[in-house]
C-alpha cells in the first residue's frame, strides 16, 4: 500500500480519503476501513478487532482508481460505496473475517479545519453482519464516516490526533489536533472539535485533549475538556479508557488506532482515538 494515500504525507496528488469506523461494546467488535485515491490510484486499509484482539490488519495494494472515486471504491477484497446521499456500504473479506455493513447518517456532517484542510465527521448508525472465524455476529451500533481531502506536510508536524466519541444517536464528539514539529506536548497543538447534541452540531470554541500512554507510547486513557463558547465558566468533560487497539506501520508513518469506552454527561458509548506520527 502507498502510505501517502493513507496518511496524506504532503503529496499534492492525494485527492480524497474516507474512513468508516464503528464500535460495539457488548460484542467487543470494532472496526475501521479507510479508502483513498491519489494520483489516479486507489488504496485501502482495514482493521477489525474482536474481544480485545486484532483479528484483521489488511493493507491492500494500490489499484487504478475507479471513475466513481470514493463513491464506489474497490481495492482487493475491500469495497466502499455510497448507497444513497446519506447512506454508505462497506464490505470486506479477510483471513477468517468478513464484514457486510451499512452506515446511515444520523444528522448533518460536521466540518473541521484542523486536519490539513476541510474535514468532515458524521455520526452514523451501523447495521449488518460480521463473521469472525466460525462466529457470526449481527452488528447494530454507532459509528462514524469521516472524509479528509487534502494533504499534511510531515516535515512540519510531529503528530496528528483524531478522537471520536459516540454516546447516542443524539450525542457525539469529534476532535482533531495537530502538533507542530519540535513541540514537546499538547500545549502547542492546533485543535478543533464539534459536539452533536440533540439535532444540532456545534463547533467548539476550545478543546483540550489529554492522554495517558503505555511504555510503547500507545494510548491507554483519554480526557476531553470542551468549551462551547468563550463565555463558558466550565468545560463539558468526557473520559475514556482503551478497550482494544493495534498499531500499523505505514511506510514512514505509524498509526496507533485505539477503540475506547467513553463516559460523558452520565452516558456511556464507544469511540476511537487515532495517533498518526512519523515512525
Amino acid at each position: 500500500m502507498n502510505p501517502g494515500a493513507w496518511a496524506r504525507t504532503g503529496d499534492e496528488r492525494v485527492a480524497d480519503a474516507v474512513t468508516l469506523s464503528f464500535g460495539e461494546l457488548d460484542t467487543g467488535l470494532f472496526g475501521l476501513v479507510r479508502g483513498a485515491v491519489a494520483g489516479g490510484r486507489a488504496s485501502a486499509l482495514a482493521l477489525v478487532l474482536h474481544q480485545g484482539v486484532p483479528v484483521l490488519v489488511q493493507a491492500e495494494e494500490e489499484t487504478a482508481a475507479p471513475a466513481a472515486g470514493l463513491a464506489d471504491l474497490r481495492v482487493g477484497a475491500v469495497r466502499l460505496w455510497r448507497a444513497a446521499p446519506e447512506r454508505w456500504g462497506l464490505a470486506l473479506e479477510g483471513d477468517g473475517v468478513s464484514l457486510e455493513l451499512e452506515l446511515e447518517a444520523l444528522g448533518p456532517a460536521a466540518h473541521l479545519d484542523a486536519a490539513g484542510g476541510q474535514a468532515q465527521e458524521q455520526l452514523c448508525s451501523v447495521r449488518g453482519m460480521a463473521a469472525v472465524g466460525h462466529e457470526r455476529l449481527a452488528v447494530s451500533c454507532l459509528g462514524q464516516r469521516a472524509r479528509a481531502p487534502g494533504a499534511l506536510d510531515w516535515t512540519q508536524l510531529a503528530l496528528e490526533r483524531s478522537v471520536a466519541a459516540w454516546l447516542g444517536e443524539d450525542r457525539a464528539v469529534a476532535v482533531h489536533a495537530l502538533r507542530p514539529a519540535g513541540a514537546l506536548d499538547h500545549e502547542a497543538e492546533r485543535s478543533a472539535g464539534v459536539l452533536r447534541q440533540d439535532e444540532e452540531v456545534v463547533a467548539l470554541h476550545q478543546t483540550r485533549l489529554s492522554s495517558t500512554y503505555d511504555g510503547s507510547g500507545r494510548q491507554r486513557r483519554a480526557g476531553l475538556e470542551l468549551w462551547l463558547t468563550e463565555e463558558d465558566d466550565f468545560p463539558r468533560r468526557a473520559a475514556g479508557e482503551v478497550v482494544c487497539g493495534t498499531s500499523v506501520e505505514l511506510g514512514a508513518l505509524r498509526l496507533d488506532c485505539a477503540f475506547l469506552r467513553w463516559h460523558m454527561d452520565g452516558r456511556q458509548g464507544a469511540g476511537r482515538y487515532d495517533v498518526l506520527r512519523p515512525a
